[in-house]
């Protein structure tokens, strides 16, 4: 277990209400190939995620969900212990060139490449990120990373491994300093609503009026003019005829870099889900 370099506050953390959606709870796998590296380079990503922990030691915390109506809200939050990211170092008897560079890699291959969970626990929400570095004979590495999707999203993972990049370069402070504001996302008060009906429009906007009608449907529960909104208006319907595009050019891929350059390609990929379907990006 990899623990801040010092010591960090402590405390709770109380997540926004579009944190708390159920489909935000779960793990999503990024997995990154570097071609360069050397004998050390996993002691040094180590060393500089320590030192990442101590801006941002929410996520060296654990997930809490608690029912109590306190000063600190109820729900799913982050008690801020600094126990640390579950840290995995594994190496492979082959080089990257082998496996082109996990370009159309043999099937089974990823899945080595991530970290299982630790043996006091399994990945029931409480742990917030695993990594795993992956040395290979040819000096380059691989990182494997899950991390809870409800804690960050894709920009903020990829700024805080760009910040870990940083420290095993030799920074004394990430670039960007991380800052937590969830509280500026309200809570949107559970109330009756009406719900607004699609004005008369020419047949050439039928598919655009279409999808107000299903939103306002979705929103007021069943489109009636009254009804009682028992669902957060975040919450959104995935099923295999939903399918949800991200897109993720910009999001910081180039900036990762531990001292041996950015990494050849990446990819991000979810785990199965006994009760909700997910989207599957590539990057």
């Amino acid at each position: 277990m990899v623990r801040p370099s010092k010591p960090t506050p402590t405390g709770i953390l109380n997540l926004s209400v579009i944190d708390k959606v159920i489909m935000l709870q779960f793990y999503v796998t990024a997995l990154f190939v570097f071609r360069d590296g050397n004998e050390n380079s996993a002691n040094i990503i180590k060393e500089a995620l320590s030192k990442a922990l101590v801006p941002y030691y929410p996520l060296a915390g654990r997930l809490q969900d608690t029912d109590d109506d306190d000063d600190n809200g109820k729900g799913l939050h982050i008690s801020c212990t600094g126990e640390g990211v579950w840290f995995v170092e594994a190496c492979a008897n082959c080089s990257l060139a082998d496996l082109n560079y996990l370009d159309e890699a043999p099937q089974g291959t990823q899945e080595k490449l991530i970290p299982d969970p630790f043996p006091a626990e399994t990945m029931d929400l409480k742990t917030i990120m695993l990594i795993q570095v992956t040395s290979f004979k040819c000096g380059g590495f691989v990182t494997a990373g899950a991390y809870n999707h409800c804690t960050c999203d894709g920009t903020g993972i990829y700024q805080f491994l760009s910040a870990v990049g940083e420290f095993a370069r030799g920074l004394e402070r990430p670039s960007v300093e991380p800052l937590w504001s969830r509280e500026i996302i309200p809570s949107p008060p559970r109330r009756k609503l009406k719900a607004p009906q699609p004005p008369l429009i020419p047949q050439y906007q039928l598919t655009k009026a279409k999808l107000q009608a299903q939103f306002n449907k979705w929103m007021f529960n069943d489109g009636d003019d009254e009804v009682e909104l028992i669902e957060e208006p975040f919450t959104a319907q995935l099923d295999y005829a939903t399918l949800l595009v991200s897109y993720g050019e910009n999001i910081g891929l180039d900036s990762m870099d531990y001292g041996w350059g950015p990494p050849v390609h990446g990819f991000t990929f979810l785990p199965p889900h006994p009760e909700h379907m997910y989207p599957t990006s590539l990057l």
